[in-house]
């Protein structure tokens, strides 16, 4: 377990990159470094700390520093190399290695790579939205473009004269703080086809953080027939984007018949309570031509909703038409437990679900009903490999049922906040037995369990040697749990690289501890996650 401790240089090469990327301010004396350890620094920078540390480059340092890969000026060679050329090579090579023999040398690298990054993403605020904008951007071949506050139609006027322009190579297009109108959308939608055909490659369609006006009993046609039109359509998100259930329910209706091979919705953060609630499923999943698009979906993102147990036993129903289904996150909504009952339902009916995924985190659950749940995932032949039943008021009773699911198939899971306290985490510890040889990761933070809770862990560690990741934070563990966990750590076989330990008050980074963090690291990072020392006094409390 025990890594090797990295080098003085190391850790200042990784200061200074820090810094760079968070200020763009001059470093003092930076450039009066050796030159050894300063060209150490510019070989391992990202693009964004390579522009800063050359932007703020002293004059008198140009002289060993050149961009561009011409080093001979006036038949003389540079008396250092070409650092910053190099390095910016490098960056343009591991980004888009497929363009790298295209490139005439003698090059400047630092300007071909800003100019394919341009080209592949874009991020324009409402004011750079005017005529001058799709000008300058005539023979760019964007790829991804992101709009902001975007709440005129004069914004989207001029907005829809880019995207025709770039609708033969654009990927990804998002709008983030804006203001669509049922026109705006209409116009945005009828800027990517031409002569009604899409020709468009889009793969990704998000509105987040926006307003969406729409008539869901009269949508505009152009955007009704880029949902069901767009074949390459991967991705489309709608989130807090101020849909009620009658939008989405539109927009669900007219996914059903698309033929789009979408594998990502998103409609987070809306209130849509209802949106199931007039469709006749025995139709629909009886007619072997519906829901064709939703056959592909992958991802389905439902959190915070509002959605209640009648929208959980409609979705239940709905499910069946999403046969592919990996992730389902249901965080966020009190379907409590009539909610994860018509889950229940659907998994007994479908013991072959390719659900991986499953979040039903703060859903107002109980214990009754999550250890029926639990007992129920046991049965499916391909088990869930991430479960969140964070943030449910649960208590000591599921221990024993949480023990058999991270167990037996769970890889990852979040029991976060679920009531534990010392009596929870003593039986978790009491029926750890076989061990765990699937466990990726566990989240156990705010759970109160003070010593309790580094005694379970002491316990788990050795019989989890594919243990990656752990979060203890907020656990009230005293200062021998710091001790406890180290003994276990010299002792496990696995890879531990992060244990997170934030939120003990009475574990802080005195003195006595500095050792540890030398002890045990992971690539050169410390293993253990613990508090700042000026928090360090400041009891956690999670009660509202």
């Amino acid at each position: 377990m025990t890594k090797a401790s990295p080098s003085l240089a190391f850790l200042c090469i990784q200061s200074l990159k820090l810094q760079l990327l968070q200020s763009e301010d001059p470093i003092p004396d930076l450039y009066e470094l050796p030159s050894e350890l300063l060209d150490g620094v510019v070989a391992h920078l990202p693009a964004l700390a390579l522009q800063n540390f050359q932007s703020h480059m002293p004059f008198h340092c140009w002289g060993d520093y050149e961009s561009g890969d011409d080093c001979l000026i006036n038949g003389r060679k540079r008396a250092r190399n070409d650092v910053l050329g190099s390095s910016w090579k490098v960056l343009f090579k591991l980004r888009w290695p497929e363009f790298i023999d295209h490139v005439e040398s003698p090059a400047d690298w630092q300007q071909l790579y800003w100019e394919k990054h341009l080209q592949k993403c874009l991020r324009l605020l409402n004011v750079l939205c005017v005529a001058e904008t799709s000008e300058l951007l005539r023979t760019s071949k964007l790829q991804h473009l992101v709009l902001r506050w975007i709440r005129s139609e004069k914004h989207v006027e001029h907005l829809c004269k880019l995207l025709i322009q770039s609708r033969d190579t654009l990927t990804s297009l998002e709008f983030i703080h804006c203001k669509l109108s049922s026109n705006s959308i209409s116009a945005i939608c009828a800027s990517l086809h031409e002569n009604g055909i899409y020709t468009t490659g889009m793969q990704r369609f998000c509105i987040k953080t926006s307003s969406i006006e729409l008539d869901p009993l009269a949508a505009p046609p152009a955007f009704v027939s880029f949902l069901m039109s767009v074949r390459t359509l991967h991705s489309l998100h709608f989130c807090d984007s101020n849909l009620d259930r009658h939008i989405t329910r539109m927009v669900f209706s007219t996914l059903l018949d698309s033929s789009s091979n979408l594998s990502s919705l998103d409609l987070s953060e809306n209130n849509i309570s209802g949106w199931l609630s007039t469709f006749c499923w025995r139709s629909v999943v009886g007619s072997p031509s519906s829901g064709k698009s939703l056959r592909s979906l992958c991802k389905l993102n439902l959190r915070g909703n509002e959605l209640n147990k009648y929208d959980a036993e409609n979705l239940a129903h709905a499910l069946f038409l999403m046969p592919g289904l990996e992730s389902l996150n249901l965080s966020g909504n009190p379907i409590k437990d009539s909610g994860i009952r018509s889950l229940i339902s659907y998994f007994k009916k479908n013991l072959n679900s390719c659900l991986a995924d499953l979040d039903l985190e703060n859903c107002e659950l109980s214990s009754c009903g999550v250890i029926e749940f639990l007992d129920t995932l046991s049965m499916l032949e391909k088990p869930l490999k991430f479960l969140s039943v964070a943030d449910n008021a649960l208590g000591s009773e599921v221990a024993e049922a949480i023990v058999n699911a991270f167990t037996f198939s769970v890889e990852s899971i979040n029991i976060s906040g679920i009531g534990l306290g010392p009596l929870g985490f003593l039986a978790l510890g009491r029926k750890l037995e076989k061990g765990s040889k699937k466990l990726l990761s566990i989240n156990i933070s705010k759970n109160r369990g003070g010593l309790e809770t580094a005694r379970f862990l002491s316990k788990l560690i050795p019989l989890a040697p594919r243990l990656i990741s752990v979060d203890a934070s907020y656990n009230l563990m005293p200062p021998e749990s710091l001790l406890m966990l180290c003994d276990s750590l010299r002792t496990a076989k696995g890879d531990l690289k992060r244990l997170d330990m934030t939120g003990n008050s009475c574990i802080n980074q005195a003195a006595e501890h500095s050792t540890l963090l030398c002890e045990f690291q992971h690539n050169g990072e410390p293993i253990f996650v613990l508090p700042s020392s000026f928090a360090s006094h400041v009891p956690y409390d999670d009660d509202p």
